[in-house]
């Protein structure tokens, strides 16, 4: 391996990063039965290829006449690589873009033996295999071009990765709003019951419609079939319908309760602890129905890309997930369906 200028080093860099891309995609799409966009980003790169790959070449340059030393460094560096990036994503964004929480020989889900395996076995072929030819291509880019086209690569990446942190963080907020949102109504679901202010037709009337959720889901999946701006029309209304449901939900439960109640000079002060909390849900809820049309886009997206991302808040992220999939008009396989019962973390 040749010695290579800063802008050289640069360009290295996303020839990986877009090999990296074309590999994961093809293996997850094949996986997935469908054409995946993998990643975080929304450009044709992956970053921890790209910094893998480059460490990688770096770590190698003292050992590469030994196939054995080659493999253990470049497995090393790799993996810990691999952990840091895991671990900061997770800490940043609450969610886990991947797991391998189900394999055996894994630290937090973040590493495993048979990736580390796989990194070193990568290692080698980048060594002695690939980067022969990249190498090769970079030779013919003319000396006087690469400093702009590393420039030009920097700026676009500088973009992608604002607008895909944006979209993460949205998620991010979404995520911990649903999961408040559910905890709310359950809180109120409990108080409610106890204090018996539910009448039996009330109860039943608030059962059906929280089972008759599933014809309106459908509903929406026939919609969301479009495209152009009336796909992202759709994805918008798809998103208030489910807040709508909650509004409905926690309405039904308001609506059950003011009759059970006495008049607003005869409250205890749980009952006005109660009425609070039931108004500042149907607040909350209400504020869910506004999200922007393209922070909707962009959660989806994030969800697309990494189908087998998990979260702490598993209860919605297994909502947003069934948003998504229906959103392609897809029904939920019975290992999508395991898996989301499993994404704990």
């Amino acid at each position: 391996m040749g010695v290579y200028s800063t802008g050289q080093w640069v360009v290295l860099f996303f020839l990986y990063g877009f090999l990296g891309w074309i590999w994961e995609c093809c293996w997850v799409s094949a996986h997935e039965k469908r054409w995946v966009n993998r990643g975080f980003l929304h450009g044709p790169f992956l970053p921890i290829y790209a910094f893998g790959a480059i460490i990688i070449l770096f770590v190698t340059l003292p050992v590469q006449g030994s196939y054995p030393l080659m493999f253990v460094f470049a497995m090393v560096s790799a993996t810990a690589l691999e952990l840091v990036t895991g671990w900061g994503m997770e800490r940043l964004f609450h969610m886990r873009y991947w797991d391998y929480s189900d394999r055996p020989f894994q630290l937090g889900g973040y590493i495993c033996l048979r990736s580390s395996l796989a990194w070193g076995v990568l290692g080698i072929l980048v060594v002695k295999v690939i980067h022969q030819p990249v190498a090769a291509f970079l030779a013919e880019i003319p000396a006087v071009a690469i400093d702009p086209l590393g420039h030009a690569l920097v700026a676009a990446l500088a973009v992608d990765t604002t607008l895909s942190a944006r979209a993460a963080f949205d998620l991010r907020d979404t995520l911990e709003r649903l999961s408040a949102e559910n905890e709310d109504i359950r809180r109120l679901l409990r108080r409610a019951e106890i204090a018996q202010t539910f009448a039996e037709d009330d109860l039943r009337r608030f059962r059906a419609r929280m089972n008759g959720s599933r014809e309106a889901w459908e509903a929406r999946a026939k919609a969301l079939r479009g495209s152009g701006a009336q796909r992202a029309a759709a994805m918008l209304e798809s998103y208030r319908a489910m807040n709508r449901e909650l509004l409905d939900t926690l309405e039904t439960i308001a609506d059950s309760v003011s009759g059970a109640l006495p008049h607003p000079a005869q409250l205890t002060p749980d009952d006005h602890s109660f009425v609070s909390e039931l108004r500042r849900a149907r607040m909350a809820a209400k504020q869910g129905v506004a999200l922007r049309a393209e922070a909707y886009s962009g959660m989806l997206r994030q969800l697309r890309g990494n189908p087998g991302a998990v979260s702490r808040m598993a209860e919605a992220m297994k909502l947003l997930k069934t948003m998504e999939r229906e959103s392609r008009g897809k029904k939920p396989t019975e290992a999508e369906k395991n898996h989301d019962n499993s994404a704990q973390l």
